[in-house]
């Protein structure tokens, strides 16, 4: 499933999101609010508040660049970097529906052994 919050599905919830922020508040509203309004799409490692409700789960987001409570960076999404490699495999017009996304992408799993850093949007603000 690419994006998810937590109430949605049954996952544990991954590292690389808990270790987004060190602050101690960000670790127990992950582990113990499972009503909140953060998603989180691990394909893209971006982070977001969940602004309005469409259809059939569906919903709007704002991506987060900083921890709502304690204002730490979040890492760089990887967005750009996943759609270059979206390309780069199946080339530059690839139109298909999420069920078709290769399994290895549609989660952290494709960009973990690659160790990417990512360019932060606000890097240079």
């Amino acid at each position: 499933m690419l994006g998810y919050s937590l109430k949605m599905v049954d996952r544990e919830i991954p590292e690389w999101l808990l270790s987004a922020c060190g602050c101690k508040i960000w670790r127990i509203y992950l582990e113990d609010c499972h009503q909140h309004a953060i998603v989180f799409y691990s394909e893209f490692r971006e982070i977001g508040l969940i602004v309005r409700y469409v259809e059939d789960d569906r919903f709007i987001t704002q991506v987060m660049s900083f921890c709502p409570f304690c204002g730490t960076k979040f890492p760089g999404g990887l967005r750009d970097e996943w759609f270059n490699r979206m390309r780069e495999l199946f080339g530059v017009d690839f139109t298909w529906g999420e069920d078709e996304v290769p399994s290895e992408f549609q989660d952290e799993t494709w960009w973990l052994p690659l160790n990417l850093a990512g360019k932060h949007p606000y890097d240079d603000v």
